[in-house]
């Protein structure tokens, strides 16, 4: 399976690259979302297509939106959640979503919309027009 896989594997980079950049271009104008980025130089394997939600701006959490979000047919994904808010390292190491405020308000924030070869540019468009409408229902 793995083998097959990595036929693709040009293709499936190709076509994720292509995918996250108009994500980027089409999520460019809704203040309330924060689009992550690579740095100059660096290869992204675009294997998820990561916002960061500005929940100062916003009367709903992460998970609010999500729902909202599954409601428009968008699936989404929390994938990163600090280790020092896991139960084993507050238990063993004794560590506070206080500790380390950044990584904490990004446990909090950050959202993956759907991003897979088999999309399409419609789809794409279908998802960010989905997040614009709950963002506007969910504003301050």
């Amino acid at each position: 399976i793995g083998l097959r896989q990595l036929e693709k594997f040009g293709r499936f980079q190709s076509t994720r690259r292509r995918l996250a950049a108009l994500y980027r271009s089409a999520l460019d104008d809704i203040d309330e979302v924060d689009v992550l980025d690579t740095a100059d130089g660096v290869t992204h394997a675009w294997h998820l297509m990561i916002v960061r939600l500005k929940l100062d701006r916003l009367s709903k959490t992460r998970d609010e939106i999500a729902h909202a979000l599954r409601q428009e047919n968008v699936g989404t994904g929390v994938h990163f959640f600090g280790l020092h808010l896991h139960k084993y390292y507050r238990q063993t190491l004794g560590t506070t979503p206080e500790d380390l405020p950044r990584a904490t308000a990004a446990s909090h924030d950050v959202l993956s919309l759907p991003l897979f070869p088999g999309m399409t540019d419609k789809n794409v468009h279908q998802v960010v027009a989905a997040l614009k409408k709950v963002i506007a229902h969910a504003g301050k």
